[in-house]
């Protein structure tokens, strides 16, 4: 989500660090706070182009309730991105999100990503869009101020780093009939290619910005990039950087030899243990292409199918890729009869059917089953020892197994769809779904009287509301109130306030704390700032920006 932050002119403690890429710890400069340190980590993927930085130190600021952590560089020279970590006391405080200057960009020009959902660390990033046409940061100055809660953060849910999606597995895998297996890198939203989803795949979506990907084929880069697969590169490439962050694949591929039936779905153990391991390092490509990977079996035996997995750098294991080789008259199919997917696709695990309609997502496909060729081939939907099933099963509400009517729901975004003869997998087609998924967003409450008197619609700094009445620049008593829905044009599920915590850019200039859940009464003499809010989740809410007029008594 883009951010502006507005520079608090009061500073209460400064450390300076002499590398540009080491660690720094600040310590705490109020006895008040028993915090022990920040550890700020910059990461060397924000180079690029030939920028440098001289170091960087931090300050710190402290409200009664928030603590306000300016990162600042100093000897800059054309920095185009700001790319780190920071490690905090999670017991203690917790984290509400990353607020950027307009020093490396301003909010029309620049791209960002904050992830907050692993404990004691804020990983956060910013570059600027379509580097090559705008000079970067030289100087001094404050690039970044992430804010704190004095409240500990919740315990997060530990959860894997692989991909175990079925749009996770490798592309493409091909058997030229002897000895030789290749398959292309997938790994969603990992953009630089680098085997891990991080904040440094910002830098190819930055440079590659408004590109029109909708020619480009699978090996093509471009189509790496385009993370939500419309077939143009655009900000809302940044989400599935969010969705997947983490996942790794650094651990290479396994490769494995046996049967459909022998093959595992998403994130399951293996069946059959694995030939070998091609290491990650081993990939080939250059930078504008998708990195591919051969391995050359040592024993073939012509009965045998092929498969491989991602592993990531923890040996977890990620979703298999389709088999190949065998005999190709032994497997049973399935195809889908209808509808046809509102947003296209043919099925496979590089161009899976899309679904961009709600009422598709929730809807009935017909699909068809047929026996092998050594079998007679033939329609066998409905026969005994037929089963058409989902991965993951929870992908579909039902399943007339007599018809092959399967009954979508949209609780998963991505799935694939496959049936069993007699034991025996058929291939599986591949679905995404991708509507717009529901989140947390905030608006003014219609029935609070207070605002009738408020300009502007608070969606950017240019348009934000105006507050303009002599009660409220005289003793700041006017309060506001605020309400919460789930879709951002309120047509959503009403979302609790008492369930949010709630937030400013500059939380002083919030008198009363939020003490009443939803409202805010301004400091009277602030020029402007935004609030937002946050669930259990720590999912952000939409910025509301408010300016004040000083008007006459």
């Amino acid at each position: 989500m883009l951010k502006r932050y507005w520079l608090s002119a009061v500073l209460t403690f400064a450390l300076v660090l002499s590398a540009s890429c080491s660690t720094l710890n600040v310590g705490n400069s109020s006895p008040e706070r028993e915090v022990d340190a920040f550890t700020l980590n910059v990461l060397e993927d924000s180079y690029f182009n030939g920028s440098s930085v001289e170091g960087y130190f931090l300050t710190t600021e402290e409200t009664d309730t928030d603590v306000m952590v300016s990162v600042n560089a100093y000897g800059a020279a054309d920095l185009k991105a700001l790319y780190f970590e920071m490690e905090y006391d999670a017991d203690q405080l917790r984290p509400m999100g990353v607020h950027y200057s307009e020093g490396i960009a301003d909010d029309a020009d620049r791209l960002s990503l904050t992830y907050l959902k692993d404990r004691g660390s804020v990983t956060s990033g910013q570059m600027v869009a379509n580097p090559d046409w705008h000079s970067g940061f030289s100087g001094d100055g404050v690039l970044a101020v992430v804010n704190f809660r004095k409240a500990g953060t919740p315990l997060i849910r530990e959860t894997s780093k692989v991909n175990t999606s079925p749009a996770g597995g490798a592309l493409e895998i091909t058997f030229d009939g002897t000895d030789l297996l290749e398959w292309w890198y997938n790994n969603p939203a990992d953009y630089d290619q680098n085997g891990e989803v991080g904040i440094s795949d910002l830098t190819p979506l930055g440079i590659n910005l408004n590109k029109d990907a909708s020619g480009a084929t699978f090996m093509d880069s471009l189509s790496v990039v385009d993370g939500d697969k419309n077939g143009l590169i655009t900000l809302a490439d940044i989400t599935p950087i969010g969705v997947n962050f983490g996942n790794s694949c650094n651990g290479g591929y396994n490769v494995y030899a046996g049967n459909s039936a022998d093959k595992p779905s998403g994130g399951d153990p293996d069946v059959v243990s694995a030939l070998d391991t091609v290491a990650f390092s081993a990939a080939t490509g250059t930078n504008v292409q998708r990195k591919k990977f051969s391995y050359t079996v040592a024993s073939p035996n012509a009965a045998d199918e092929y498969w491989v997995r991602g592993v990531s750098a923890a040996s977890e294991l990620g979703t298999p890729s389709d088999t190949v080789g065998g005999d190709p008259n032994a497997k049973p199919g399935i195809e889908l009869l209808n509808p046809t997917p509102d947003g296209g696709g043919t099925g496979t695990g590089a161009d899976p059917f899309v679904i961009t309609s709600l009422a598709q997502a929730t809807g009935d496909f017909t699909f068809e089953v047929t026996a092998s060729p050594n079998d007679g081939g033939g329609v066998v939907t409905g026969d005994a020892g037929v089963t058409i099933s989902t991965n993951p099963a929870g992908a579909n509400s039902n399943i007339d197994q007599a018809t092959g009517v399967v009954s979508f729901n949209n609780t998963e975004t991505s799935f694939t769809v496959s049936a069993l003869v007699n034991g025996v997998a058929t291939n599986n087609l591949s679905f995404s779904i991708q509507i717009a998924p529901a989140g947390l967003f905030i608006f003014t409450d219609p029935a609070d009287t207070d605002w009738s008197t408020v300009t502007g619609d608070g969606a950017t700094t240019e348009t934000a509301y105006i507050i303009a009445t002599n009660s409220f620049n005289t003793d700041g008593s006017t309060e506001f109130s605020f309400i919460a829905n789930s879709m951002n044009d309120g047509s959503g599920d009403v979302i609790d306030v008492n369930t949010l915590t709630w937030g400013a850019d500059i939380p002083f200039m919030v008198t009363n704390g939020w003490s009443t859940p939803g409202t805010a009464t301004f400091e009277p003499n602030f020029t402007n700032t935004f609030v937002f809010a946050q669930d259990a989740e720590l999912n952000n809410s939409n910025d509301v920006y408010v300016a004040a007029e000083n008007l006459p008594e």
